[in-house]
Order: structure tokens, then sequence, then C-alpha cells
């Protein structure tokens, strides 16, 4: 942990993370990936929709309104599914974050690509068989889904 940017608790370093939020939006035996583009992480690379979480925001009102704002679509809190939580770490730098994986198999609206400054495509994907090139922690949380396992961690052994 970078010292010099640790919140100091009683004289104790402690974790200050990030929180990312994401949306698995279910369909069937799929699930929607977005081709990222222009962002500078992971450009290229499939990936789950997702958010970071604002300073005032609950993870469900976070993950809300980046579906509003990445798919225009909506969704109520009481149809998010808690799936998967991984605890990550970026590599070579001291930032860490928690990531919330939520399923949906309701919302309102068709799902689009509504900022195409910064996504590619939207396409559904067997969720068994996602693309190769899906980003590496999408990819780690998407197999610990399947196998229903709720927590892991990436980056840490970096």
């Amino acid at each position: 942990m970078d010292l010099d940017s640790a919140l100091v608790v009683n004289g104790v370093p402690r974790h200050h993370e990030m929180i990312g939020v994401y949306g698995l939006l279910l369909r069937d035996d799929a699930v929607l990936l977005e081709l990222r583009a222009g962002t500078g992480w992971y450009d290229g690379h499939w990936h789950l929709p997702a958010g970071h979480v604002d300073a005032g925001e609950s993870v469900v009102s976070a993950l809300a309104r980046e579906l509003g704002e990445e798919l225009a679509v909506g969704v109520a809190g009481t149809d998010l599914e808690l799936l998967h939580t991984m605890h990550c770490r970026t590599p070579g730098t001291s930032y860490a974050w928690i990531d919330v994986y939520f399923g949906l198999h309701v919302w309102t609206g068709e799902p689009v690509n509504a900022e195409p400054h910064r996504c590619a495509e939207v396409r559904w994907w067997p969720l068994d068989s996602v693309p190769p090139n899906t980003a590496a922690p999408a990819m780690q949380a998407l197999g610990h889904i399947r196998r229903r396992e709720p927590f892991s961690l990436w980056g840490w052994e970096r």
C-alpha cells in the first residue's frame, strides 16, 4: 500500500478503496457485453456494463445510473441479484477497488449503445462462451459467477 495516499485512522494506515458496480444483463443463457473504445482502459476488449460509485451514491443507485447512461435501460433495485464481489488492485499502482457484480433478468427498455464515444458495440454472448478478448477482470468474475463463487481477488498476486 502507498502510505502517502493511505487513509490513517488512529495512527494506522487503512485501505480506502473505490467502488465499482457491474451489471450482468441476462437473457436466456446470454450476457450483454460492451466493446470498450476511447477510454484508455481495456479498449478493444469486451467488458460488462459498469461504472464507479460517486460520493453519496449507493451501489444500487450507481448501477441504475450507469445502466441508464450506457445502455438507456431502467432498473429497479429490487430486481438486482448480488452475484459476486471482487477485491481488485490495479497493477503497478496503489489503487484498490471493491467491485460488486449484480445480475438482472428484468429491466425497462431495449439495451442500446448509448455512449458510442466509450463503446464501439454492444452484443449478447453465451454466458459460458464469452470472447477471448474479454477484459481480464470481467473474464475472471464471469468464471466465478458461473461456478457460483461469491468472492475473488484480482491483481493482488502481481
